[in-house]
């Protein structure tokens, strides 16, 4: 819901990422949830967060850091 506005305009996105094991192998809107490790296989991805939970932007941002992402130049924090 959170990115509804982009969806809407035509985003198309890769994947949706989600830490929740029951979420995981889902598909929201015919795109496959997959687990964080996704970003590191393959071509980097670009990343838009979208979190609201208290400190999630924090882990979030150390756990990209740690496969080598940096913010503005491979992820942006807009939820």
């Amino acid at each position: 819901m959170r990115c509804r506005l982009l969806l809407e305009q035509g985003f198309k996105p890769r994947a949706w990422i989600d830490v929740d094991a029951k979420k995981i192998g889902n598909r929201i809107k015919n795109v496959p949830v997959v687990a964080p490790d996704w970003l590191a296989r393959g071509e980097r991805k670009f990343v838009l967060v979208y979190v609201a939970n208290h400190g999630a932007r924090d882990f979030i941002a150390r756990d990209l850091e740690s496969m080598d992402y940096r913010q503005s130049r491979d992820y942006l924090m807009v939820g």
